[in-house]
């Protein structure tokens, strides 16, 4: 009997930032958290009702988004690319041979070398584009709830002289 494989993650939990808005030029609220408040507090006045002001703004969509990742492929594709160029410049200069028309030092394992050093650099490399991964609409209660317990001073009735 083959044993099931693990149940993948689900999109919404693993992602690397979330929003609220549409539009947006950079993501930087790293989780749901943050983009609710950042969102409600554009809709705040000082000293208002954070409850009210929450069930006028209604239910809210929030969007997940991941990092996006590099296909494994690309390694390798970019070190046969840079195998036919080393080769290409190796017969046309001054290494070559001229009236042979032997490759050169681009060869397979030319290729599995630079796909390694590539490999290397990608994994050591911070990839800055992302994509939508999930969007969940939040209702009104959800809403108030965790921002409850994010901003409970949000909450808190204000001090009267």
């Amino acid at each position: 009997m083959t044993p099931n494989p693990a149940p993948k993650p689900d999109p919404w939990d693993t992602a690397d930032y979330y929003e609220c808005r549409e539009g947006i030029e950079e993501l930087t609220h790293e989780t749901l958290e943050e983009a609710l408040e950042s969102y409600l507090d554009g809709h705040m006045e000082p000293e208002c009702d954070a409850e009210a002001v929450i069930r006028e703004v209604g239910t809210v969509e929030v969007t997940a988004y991941a990092r996006k990742t590099v296909d494994p492929g690309d390694a390798k594709r970019w070190a046969e690319r840079l195998a036919d160029e080393v080769n290409e410049s190796w017969r046309d200069e001054e290494y070559g041979n001229p009236d042979d028309d032997q490759g050169g030092p681009g060869d397979d394992e030319f290729v599995r070398e630079v796909t390694a050093a590539i490999q290397r650099a990608f994994a050591r490399t911070v990839v800055w584009q992302c994509e939508r991964v999930a969007k969940r609409e939040l209702s009104t209660e959800e809403v108030l709830s965790i921002m409850r317990k994010e901003c409970p001073e949000w909450f808190q009735p204000a001090d009267k002289p």
